[in-house]
Parts: structure tokens; sequence; C-alpha cells
């Protein structure tokens, strides 16, 4: 029989055992947790770099399909040869500034692409103001904006602000268009860089338009510079379309007046007939014997047209005119002395 006190310390053995073995459970279900946890980390780490790689992919994809369209784009920077245009110069600027502005380029790169555009004149000019600068020990030109201002410097010419703001003042529409009066008088005002009031703007644009154009605008209804060109282009479009009705009317007017020429002709044409030749020609042939002529005692003509020219005197006259009456002699030509041997001749005249 087993002693009811030895059993005591082996029961306390096992308890001990038992707690240490449930501890053990627990750190392993504890590892187990954490393992878990950090295999679902690691899958989720993988998935978010496949996600990663697959966006990369398409930005990629779209930045090539980008340079691809950026080919097919015309972005070639124009050339500067320095040859005294100031508003080829000018439009070099502003095309040049506007490229680098999409291919987002920097300063430096701006400025060497720049220089690189410079030809012939512009070119030589750029190096002899590289050697004038080291001579000086001045510092170099390394920005656009700095290569900018010396350009300008030298092919803007001085006076060009001044000529501009004189070319606007004395803008006028004259022989062109008033579509293309409007294009240059806005296209002066931006060059001018000019800030006024829409009143005083819309005033100098009528002031330049035609007299007969610039009257019809003034007398209606506009608010500002755009009514006022809309009003110019409607009255010119008007004046078109009367003097096309004018000219069309002036056509069929001289397309009916042509039948009655015709008929006029044609009557012509019928009293030239053949068949009437011959009875005209016996009637010319009558009237002509009909003419007699008491000068020469002809037919076929009168006196007027005899061709024998010669003097008759009184008594032929007499004989052949039976109711010519001589004329009164003047008293002054009487001769006192008895009657003139002299026979008075007269000149026959029509």
């Amino acid at each position: 029989m087993v002693d009811g006190g030895e059993d005591k310390p082996w029961k306390g053995e096992m308890d001990a055992i038992k707690a240490e073995i449930d501890q053990i459970s627990y750190v392993v279900k504890n590892i187990a947790t954490v393992l878990a946890r950090q295999h679902k980390k690691k899958m989720n780490e993988s998935e978010s770099d496949s996600n990663s790689e697959s966006g990369n992919d398409t930005r990629s994809k779209k930045d090539k399909r980008k340079d691809d369209d950026d080919r097919s784009l015309k972005l070639d920077i124009p050339e500067f040869n320095g040859d005294g245009d100031a508003e080829k110069f000018l439009d070099w600027i502003r095309q040049t500034e506007r490229i680098f502005e999409y291919k987002d380029y920097d300063e430096h790169k701006k400025f060497k692409v720049a220089t690189l555009k410079l030809t012939k004149y512009a070119s030589l000019w750029y190096e002899n103001m590289k050697r004038q600068r080291r001579r000086d020990r001045k510092p170099k030109i390394e920005t656009l904006e700095k290569l900018k201002k010396h350009l300008t410097k030298r092919f803007l010419p001085r006076d060009y602000e001044q000529d501009n703001y004189l070319k606007l003042t004395s803008l006028s529409q004259e022989n062109s268009s008033v579509s293309d009066y409007i294009s240059e008088f806005e296209k002066m005002s931006i060059i001018c860089d000019l800030v006024e009031k829409q009143e005083l703007r819309t005033a100098r644009f009528i002031r330049g338009l035609n007299p007969n154009l610039a009257q019809r605008v003034e007398i209606q209804s506009y608010s500002n510079f755009d009514d006022a060109c809309r009003l110019a282009l409607k009255f010119e479009k008007q004046d078109k379309s009367k003097m096309t009705y004018n000219r069309d009317y002036a056509q069929s007017s001289s397309t009916y007046s042509e039948p009655m020429a015709t008929t006029s002709s044609s009557k012509e044409t019928r009293k030239e007939d053949p068949k009437d030749k011959g009875r005209s020609a016996v009637v010319e042939v009558k009237e002509t014997r009909l003419r007699h002529c008491f000068k020469c005692q002809g037919y076929g003509h009168i006196a007027n047209e005899c061709p024998q020219k010669r003097a008759l005197t009184i008594q032929e006259l007499i004989n052949l005119v039976p109711n010519f009456v001589a004329p009164e002699p003047d008293s002054e030509l009487i001769d006192t002395e008895g009657e003139s041997d002299v026979e008075e001749v007269y000149e026959v005249e029509p």
C-alpha cells in the first residue's frame, strides 16, 4: 500500500509538467500566428510589386506612344539668319519659345539649342560677341533670356515700336476688305501691346473704315469692338449684293435689246433682196434722167453738180430760164456817157 504522503510530490511534478506544456503550446500558437501574418504580408507585397511593374509598363507604353506622336509633329526649331527683318526675328523668338515649352527643356538646354539655330550673319554675330566678351573679361551668356536680350538689341530696330504706333494711329481700310482691315487692326494692336478702353479702340476702328461704311456703323447701336466689326462686315456684304444685282440687271437688259437690233438688221437685209435689185435700179435710172442741168443742158445732174464751170450771160439765162429777171444795175455803176460795151456776166450758183 502506497503511502498517501508519497503521492503528493509526484502530483506536484505532473502539474508542473502540464503547465510547461501549456506554455509551450501557447508559444507555438503565437509563433504560428506571427508566421501567418508575415506570409500574408509577403504575398501582399508581391502583388503590389506585380501591379507596380504593370503600371510602369503602362506608363512606359504611354511615354513611348507620346514619343511616337511627337515624331508625327513638325517640331523642328526654325533657323534665324539675321537678315534684318524685324517681323521674322520676332516670329522666330515666339516659335522657339513655344517649342521649348512643349519639350520642357531646362534653361541651359534652351540656350544651347537656340545658339545652334543661328545661321549665316546671325551665327557670325554670335561668335564675334563671344570673343568680344572674353576679351573684355565679361561673364559668359548661358541662358536663353540673356541671349534674347542681346539678340533684340542687335536685330530689332530702335524705332520699331514708334513706327508701329504711327502705323496703328494712321491705319485705314482704303482698298482692302473689311475682314483684312480687322485682321491688320488687331495685329497692330497686339504688336504695340496697346492697353486702352473699349470705347477708344472702337472709335479708332470706325474712324479707319471707308466713309460709306463708317457713317452707317456710327448711327447703329453697338456696345463694343466686336459689335462694330460685325456691323461693318454686314454692310459690306449688303453693298456687294447690290453691286451683283445691278450687274446682272444690266446684262439682262442688254440681252433683251439684242432681238430688236436683229429685227432691224433683218429688215435691212430684206431691202437688199436680189429679187428687187433690178426694180430699184430702174427707179434710180428714172430719177437720174429727170435731173436737168440748165448750165450745160445736160441730164443726170443739176447746176451745182455740173462738172463744167463756165459763166452765163444774162441773155443766156433768159433763154434758159423764162422766169429769170435781171437785177437792177447799181446807180453808181451806170456809165453816164453812154452804154457800156461790156456785157454783164453772171456765175450761176446753186
